[in-house]
């Protein structure tokens, strides 16, 4: 029915994104720089632009951005809800207005660029139903930029170009809304104009304003590139069909065995909080992170709540850097790594020189990416931080002042940095580059040889002059010939350090061999065993045909001596001469008997004859069979003393190792201590394995003080390009990937939103990142993440489809029906069903079922540990969300204080009926409890959810209006905004406890509480934010027929309130 091919995909990305605007509610959301402003153009008066000194600054380049026509984007929304009969319960909020077009102009009015919006096109469509139309905006957009550009390109009789008039502005807006054919009745305002600035005397324009999805051009990118059969590797294997043969480590033991060998575990890894090891999947996770996945491939892991996820990309970076110092060890002088060229960028009365990087030392780079800013920004934040580390890992630092500097907390070395939007970068640029006492751009100008003094103020605002504090703090090279000096000295360290971890790894790989050496010993022990059994059952045979046979020679002797006897004896009555002569009757009786006596006898020594032949052959046979058996015996004897040496070795690497050894006795434990085994390593080799990573770190600072003045250079530019310049000239464009991959080699990982992606790389290549890591992928919508896959070479895809479902504003019946239309698979490819994560567990190489309410669900490979949540909201999870496949690992708790005021987890049994999703009773509550610890004086370290945007919103009030905050809290309002929310807020964070606000309590809800309770998702999120405690508030009788609520209802204890 479906062909899901990769245009056909594409086009309904492309489709659902083009009905996606940017849009604002305040005119101040579009102002950008510190004294922009908004200004209606009344119909009569100047122009902005005509009157341009009232808006002008002193050293700053003025800029308008011109809006043509702006869209009541709730009404459009609620159109399309109505015209597709969308009936969710809980839909994200469609608010504010959606732009049609805007020009960017100079302070003369004078056009400098236009964009055009996709949604009044894409919304007229959809409306009508004509939704193939919807994934033509690339053609359309062209048509109309054209169009548009005519209708602006306005010159005087010398053929300079001329401001932009009140006849141009209402020509333009009058042809937009003839081409698009929207009804008047969805149009707000016709124009207006927003104020911009940009400091200095340079030629950078600003940022023109965002108009459509973030996603758009990378989409329309990613088209054109299937069209021209010329899509990265990474994007192609995103696009393509399930994986044929995923395999599942819970039950293929071989495989799983094979993937944690000692051989397949990293040199390196991070030396993390008490330097705890990664456990089972974990670790498998991470060598087939490091080791198996290639350019093109893409790894799914399956994180739950509180399994660790964060904990393993920590290791995955780390090992991705040593991966790195692997390669820079091939160099005997850092500066080698880099080629000068022919490029300048220039910056003021200033240039900054392009070098262009060895290939060797890219493909490392890491983009660390999400669609949840707070998820980016944690693990952004939480690298370089003390707390991601261990106490005693005293060695480990990389400019920790600047580290510090960036975080605005405590850090041990710049590992990591928050990047993505404006703001962000132009944070980090501050911090980083320009800061002249702790910024790289002063450590560089130092070890390059140029003295630096910083000016520094007393109390009283007295200036002196001192030494900056990264020159102080960070130990750092004289001059080149001891930053050369001091890089051999690291690269000989590195060097060590890997050797010694090397060699443990290979005694445990070599222990681990000898098992499989046992096993074999023991089946041709087992054979030889079976061998000697049989051969002595021959023997056995032998001997007693042998026996047989001597006894009947014995008996045939005896029996010819009797005959011999009879034949003497006769022979002694011979009769007479006579008798003999005349052949007498007598003589002839005698002579047959004597003829009958020596045929007998003749016969019987035949047998003798032949038997002494049998016994000749027994004896033979018998001899051969005590050969062959003394053979076996020997060889018995032999393999004894090989099983005894390998069970001696195996024995001995077993107790050194202390419950980490892994062999086919370990397969037969429970599930509970094989997942939380750490494989093979003790905390003598881990320890070995954080120096390689601490070496690591070591070697990158002796690479950056060695190659100072090129990466002081490429960084500079690295700096301009986060400021939005643009390059010209080919050869420029071409060398941004050697500019972004020396930024890696200081900064080794950046964080951004999928929504930023394009616009922080637009100058970068396509297929020029290393590695891509996506985190709490199961929020992200499926085409968010094509940007990034178009730039970058692996992907590691973390998530869990059982958290949070991407947020779509459209309706679900509209976007289900453009894919239908397109021939995609709505059930694979849009979302909320469908999301980054799912469309990597179904081609991930590693995956695994799991058995819910709702059917099997198909996951990456799974993480099961979870360290996070006490109990009830472990069981209750593990029983709604994860087929009771998780473990639970986390210590006995504690009793907290919160505990102790407000008692143990429980459903706090609210008994009233609301005829709208709030319940007033339900509040009280949520006040009471609040009241009840501030009266004990404990802080409220909690978070107040519920699945309903209503619910929310009435409990911010009441608590607000309550007071109950007043003194308890610095800033009660921010306070209400960070801990009460709708469940989607708070994924990827934690408290000591979580309230969780039902409402909905009506007789007629029950389509609205089947829609919360129909999935594991809302719920599941809900109570693993919690650590320690959860109150669900809520009429219990009208919840627990809600899907997973009867779970929730059996699992916690009930008192009526």
């Amino acid at each position: 029915m479906y062909s899901n091919k990769p245009n056909e995909i594409l086009n309904a990305w492309l489709a659902f994104e083009v009905l996606s605007p940017q849009t604002f509610r305040k005119y101040k959301d579009l102002v950008t720089s510190p004294f922009g402003t908004y200004i209606p153009l009344k119909n009569e008066g100047a122009l902005p632009w005509e009157d341009v000194d009232k808006y002008q600054k002193d050293k700053y380049r003025l800029y308008f951005h011109l809006v043509i026509n702006t869209i009541d984007f709730e009404k459009a929304i609620h159109a399309l809800v109505n015209v597709y009969a969308d009936k969710v319960p809980e839909r994200p909020q469609a608010k504010g207005k959606a732009i049609i077009s805007s020009i960017l102009l100079n302070e003369n009015g004078v056009p400098l660029q236009q964009s055009i919006a996709s949604f009044a096109y894409g919304f007229v469509h959809a409306l009508s139903k004509s939704l193939t139309a919807l994934s033509k905006w690339a053609d359309v957009e062209a048509e109309w930029q054209k169009a548009i550009t005519k209708i602006l390109s306005k010159y005087d009789e010398e053929g300079s170009p001329l401001p932009i008039s009140r006849q141009t502005i209402e020509e333009l807006s009058q042809y937009l809304i003839k081409e698009i054919g929207i009804d008047a009745t969805y149009l707000l305002e016709e124009a207006f104009v927003i104020t911009t600035y940009e400091y200095g005397k340079g030629d950078n324009m600003p940022a023109p304003l965002l108009l459509n999805s973030f996603y758009i051009n990378d989409l329309m990118k990613a088209q054109q590139l299937v069209n021209e059969r010329n899509v990265p590797t990474l994007l192609t294997k995103y696009l393509s069909a399930a994986h044929n043969n995923p395999i599942d480590l819970l039950k293929n033991i071989p495989v799983l065995d094979e993937l944690i060998a000692p051989k397949n575990i990293p040199l390196g890894r991070w030396p993390g909080p008490n330097r705890h090891p990664l456990v089972l999947l974990q670790q498998a996770a991470v060598n087939a992170a490091l080791r198996e996945i290639k350019d093109g491939d893409i790894l799914a892991v399956n994180g739950p709540p509180g399994t660790g996820k964060t904990t393993l990309l920590r290791d995955v970076v780390a090992g991705i850097i040593i991966k790195r110092a692997d390669k820079m060890l091939t160099y005997d002088d850092p500066m080698k790594a880099f080629k000068a060229t022919d490029q300048r960028l220039n910056v003021g009365a200033a240039f900054l020189k392009f070098f262009e990087l060895d290939d060797a030392l890219c493909g490392f780079e890491m983009v660390i990416a999400s669609s949840n800013n707070k998820a980016v920004e944690n693990i952004s934040s939480e690298l370089p931080s003390m707390e991601a580390i261990a106490n005693d890992a005293n060695e480990l630092r990389l400019f920790p002042c600047l580290a510090t500097k960036v975080l605005e907390k405590e850090g041990w070395g710049l590992i990591a940095a928050v990047l993505g939007n404006g703001s962000n970068k132009s944070r980090f640029k501050q911090h980083f580059w320009w800061d002249k006492d702790v910024g790289m751009s002063t450590y560089l100008s130092e070890v390059q040889g140029y003295p630096q003094i910083v000016d520094k103020y007393t109390e009283n605002g007295e200036v002196y002059q001192e030494i900056p504090t990264i020159i102080q703090e960070i130990d750092h090279p004289k001059n080149s010939s001891d930053a050369l000096q001091n890089w051999l000295i690291a690269r000989e360290n590195f060097e060590n350090a890997k050797a010694k971890c090397a060699l443990s790894l290979k005694e445990l790989d070599a222990a681990r061999k000898k098992l499989q050496t046992l096993k074999e010993l023991l089946s041709e022990e087992s054979n030889i065993r079976q061998a000697i059994l049989a051969i002595e059952s021959d023997q056995e045979n032998c001997e007693a045909h042998l026996h047989s046979a001597a006894s009947q020679s014995s008996l045939y002797e005896e029996e010819v001596l009797q005959l011999q006897k009879e034949k003497l004896q006769l022979q002694a009555g011979k009769p007479g001469f006579w008798a003999r002569l005349f052949k007498t009757k007598k003589y002839r009786l005698w002579l047959q008997q004597l003829a009958l006596l020596e045929l007998d006898i003749k016969l019987i020594q035949q047998k003798i004859k032949k038997n002494d032949h049998l016994i000749r052959d027994a004896e033979k046979q018998i001899k051969k069979i005590a050969a062959h058996l003394h053979k076996l015996l020997l060889e018995r004897h032999a393999l004894e003393r090989k099983i005894a040496s390998c069970r001696q070795k195996i024995e001995k690497v077993r107790t050194k190792v202390d419950g980490h050894f892994i062999d086919d006795d370990f397969y037969k434990l429970s599930q509970q201590e094989q997942q939380t085994t750490s494989p093979w390593c003790n905390k003598e080799t881990q320890l070995l394995r954080d120096e390689v990573f601490i070496a690591a770190i070591k070697l990158h600072k002796a690479f950056i003080d060695a190659a100072a003045n090129p990466l002081k250079h490429n960084l500079g530019i690295c700096m301009q390009i986060l400021s939005n310049t643009e390059f010209d000239s080919k050869e420029q464009k071409e060398l941004v990937k050697s500019v972004w991959s020396s930024f890696f080699l200081v900064v080794p990982c950046i964080s951004t939103t999928f929504a930023s992606v394009e616009r922080m790389f637009y100058n970068l290549p396509l297929n020029s990142l290393g590695y891509l890591l996506i985190d709490e992928a199961g929020q992200a919508l499926p085409q968010a993440a094509v940007g990034a896959l178009l730039r970058t070479k692996k992907a590691i895809i973390v998530g869990d489809p059982a958290q949070i479902e991407p947020v779509v504003t459209l309706p679900s019946t509209l976007t289900t029906a453009i894919a239908k239309k397109l021939s995609v698979d709505p059930s694979i490819y849009n979302a909320p069903v469908a999301s980054v994560q799912t469309i990597a567990d179904n081609i991930s190489a590693y995956s695994t079922n799991i058995e819910g309410r709702t059917g099997t669900r198909k996951v990456g490979l799974p993480l099961l540990v979870h360290r996070r949540c006490d109990n009830p909201m472990f069981s209750i999870a593990n029983a709604i969300a994860y087929d009771r496949l998780m473990i639970h690992a986390k210590p006995t708790p504690k009793a907290n204080l919160i505990q102790k005021v407000l008692g143990d987890s429980r459903w706090l049994d609210v008994q009233s009926i609301s005829e709208t999703k709030w319940s007033p009773e339900e509040g009280y509550v949520v006040i009471d409890l609040l009241q009840k610890l501030r009266s004990n004086n404990v802080k409220p370290n909690l978070y107040i959810v519920s699945p309903f945007t209503m619910v929310v919103d009435h409990l911010r009030k009441l608590i607000l209006d309550s007071n109950v905050l007043a003194g308890w809290e610095n800033d009660p309002h921010t306070w209400v905004y960070e801990q009460v929310g709708t469940v989607h807020t708070v994924q990827g964070r934690e408290a000591v406890a979580v309230i969780f606000v039902l409402g909905a309590s009506g007789d007629d809800m029950n389509g609205t509480r089947n829609w919360a309770g129909g999935k594991p998702n809302i719920a599941n999120v809900a109570l693993t934010r919690a650590k320690s405690l959860c109150y669900v508030i809520g009429n219990e009788a009208a919840w627990r027929s809600a899907g997973v609520f009867s779970d929730i209802s059996r699992l916690l204890k009930k008192e009526i309130v």
